[in-house]
Parts: structure tokens; C-alpha cells; sequence
């Protein structure tokens, strides 16, 4: 099975600034995009999986700045000639969304997911209506032409509807192709941890259990023997009694390293100081017992331990087993490599 892991998918912003919210106030548009910037890093912070502190930090860097945002806006209402009325409710619209940022935030701090969603979802579509409607009015209002301010708006209102709907449509997929990646991330990682080893990353019981079997097959089918060898580390108990229970995991990790170039088909760590090869001969390749002379030697060179400060050299006990000769079956070949 592949472990290699797949390329990070690019992230897509969720609200991508455009033509249609320019209100013409430069300050006022700056000011707007500084929000959605925010509003994106907010929408990354949540993808990538950031803590509660960042997404905390986000939330108030998106509140203070509203605020400044809405005293600028507060200073050209008062030179606007819009109704009093109207100024009112866009004042009102101010307070409410300051009341709506502190209790999402506090359901953010009791659940980091769903109120960042929540959070998120919020801003889109408040500041998305708060442009298109209010400030265009405002806008429009500064530069004396009141009466086209319902019919524009009510245009690129719907436009921008549209894109929105679209861009969420197109960020639902990224979603569920990260969703799919992290699940695949997330069966490789499982497939790791019950198949690998922990401490030599080399293959587990359960690995040989379930690989053997067709490792078998095939060479039942190539009509090839198929060699399995088990190796018992002695003396482990002493390492780590003598030298610790440090020293005793890099003899193991060194012995493993070892094996892996011992040009097996497949390596496990069986038990604490066991290890089986599954060795498939090609042509050329040495009869059983003179493989066996050669991996003993191969295997008990010193190991240098503790950074140098201690040098073990391996005893092994090796026994084998042939298929077809000893055996059919893996539990008969796996027994007659016990039995030896």
C-alpha cells in the first residue's frame, strides 16, 4: 500500500473582493477589503485546522476594525442627506453587528468548529448585504443622486448574490476534496499504526498475517521456493539491564536497519526480540543455508550504543523453513521455524 502522502490543495478564498462592491468612496472601499481580508484569513484559520488562540485573535482583529470602520462610516452619515430615519437604522445596524461578533466569539471559545463555521457564515452574508445596500445608499447619497440608489442596488445585488452562491458552490467542492484527502491521510495513518511497528517501523504480526498468505500464492504460481526465516536477538534482557532500556531500542532499531537490507521480501518484528524475513531466491542466489551464513554474519557486527559510550555485539539464534519443501502453509512454515 502507498504511503506517500498527497499534495496540499490549494485553499480558495470565500469571499473574493470585485467591481461589484466598489461603493466609490475610497476609504470606504479600503476599508471594506481590509474586512474581507480578514474574513479569508478567518476562512483559512479554520481549513487548516488553526487553534482556538489564532482563531480567537482573528475574531478580534475583525471586531476592532469593524468598529473603526463604522466610525468613518458614522462621520460621512452625518454629512449625507439621507433621512434620519435611514441614518438611524444604518447606526443600529452598527450596534447589532458588534453584539452578533461578541456572541459568536464566545461560541467560538465553547466550540472551536462549529463556531468559526458559524462566524464565518455570518460575516459572508453580513458584510456582502451591509455594501450592497447601506453603504451604496450612503455612497450614492455623498454624491447627490439619491433616486438611482434603489435600482442600482438592487441590480448588483443580485449579481453579487449569484457570485456568491457560485463561489460557495466552487469552496463546497475544495471542502470535499480536502475532506476526501484528510480521510485518505487519516486510513494511511491507521493503516501505520496497525500494520508498522513502532519502534523499528518495520512490519508488525498482523502485516505478515496478512501478506504471507499471497506471498505464497505467487510463488506457488511461479513454481519458486520461498524462504522464511526467524531470528531471535539474544541477550536483549541484559542490554537493558546493564545499559538501559535506551540502549536496548537502538540495538533493536540498528538490528532492523540491518534486516531491511538483507534483500528480503518482507521484514517483521514478530515480538520483543524476534524478527522473520520472507525471502523470495531469485537465480543466482545462494542456497538456503549459505543465505543463512551470510545474513549471521552480516547481522552480529558490534553496535555502537549511547552515543558512543557503549558497544554491543548481537547474538542470534536463526531457524528456517522452505516452502514447498517444509511446508505448504503459513502456519505450518511459521511453526517449523519456531520448531527449529
Amino acid at each position: 500500500m502507498s504511503l506517500q502522502q498527497e499534495a496540499p490543495l490549494a485553499y480558495q478564498d470565500v469571499f473574493v473582493w470585485g467591481p461589484l462592491y466598489e461603493t466609490g468612496l475610497p476609504l470606504m472601499d479600503t476599508q471594506h477589503r481590509m474586512l474581507v481580508d480578514l474574513i479569508n484569513q478567518l476562512g483559512r484559520y479554520r481549513v487548516e485546522g488553526a487553534d482556538e488562540q489564532a482563531l480567537m485573535n482573528c475574531c478580534w482583529s475583525l471586531r476592532q476594525y469593524a468598529l473603526y470602520h463604522f466610525s468613518c462610516e458614522e462621520q460621512l452619515l452625518e454629512a449625507s442627506p439621507l433621512s434620519e430615519e435611514h441614518k438611524a437604522s444604518h447606526l443600529r445596524r452598527h450596534g447589532e453587528f458588534a453584539q452578533a461578533i461578541d456572541g459568536l466569539s464566545e461560541q467560538v471559545r465553547q466550540d472551536v468548529g462549529q463556531g468559526a463555521d458559524a462566524l464565518l457564515g455570518f460575516l459572508v452574508k453580513w458584510l456582502a448585504l451591509h455594501i450592497l445596500t447601506e453603504d451604496m445608499a450612503l455612497a450614492a447619497s455623498l454624491d447627490q443622486v439619491p433616486e438611482s440608489v434603489p435600482v442600482r442596488s438592487q441590480g448588483v445585488l443580485i449579481e453579487a448574490v449569484g457570485q456568491l452562491f457560485d463561489r460557495l458552490v466552487s469552496q463546497r467542492g475544495w471542502l470535499a476534496d480536502r475532506c476526501r484527502q484528510l480521510g485518505e491521510q487519516q486510513r494511511q495513518q491507521a493503516y501505520r499504526l496497525s500494520h508498522e511497528d513502532g519502534l523499528t517501523g518495520l512490519a508488525n504480526r498482523r502485516a505478515l498475517q496478512e501478506q504471507l498468505p499471497s506471498l505464497l500464492t505467487a510463488a506457488q504460481r511461479q513454481e519458486r521456493q520461498l524462504w522464511l526465516v526467524q531470528l531471535k536477538l539474544e541477550q536483549l534482557e541484559a542490554v537493558n539491564q546493564q545499559l538501559g532500556w535506551n540502549a536496548g531500542d537502538q540495538l533493536l532499531q540498528t538490528l532492523a536497519r540491518r534486516l531491511a537490507d538483507a534483500g528480503a521480501e518482507l521484514v517483521v518484528r514478530l515480538a520483543d526480540a524476534r524478527f522473520v524475513l520472507v525471502v523470495h531466491p531469485s537465480t543466482g542466489q545462494p542456497v538456503l543455508a549459505d543465505y543463512l551464513a551470510q545474513l549471521q554474519g552480516g547481522l552480529t557486527a558490534p553496535v555502537s550504543l549511547l552515543d558512543g559510550a557503549a558497544s554491543w555485539t548481537p547474538r542470534l539464534q536463526l531457524a528456517a523453513a522452505c516452502y514447498p519443501d517444509d511446508g505448504l502453509c503459513a502456519e505450518v512454515l511459521l511453526q517449523q521455524t519456531r520448531a527449529s
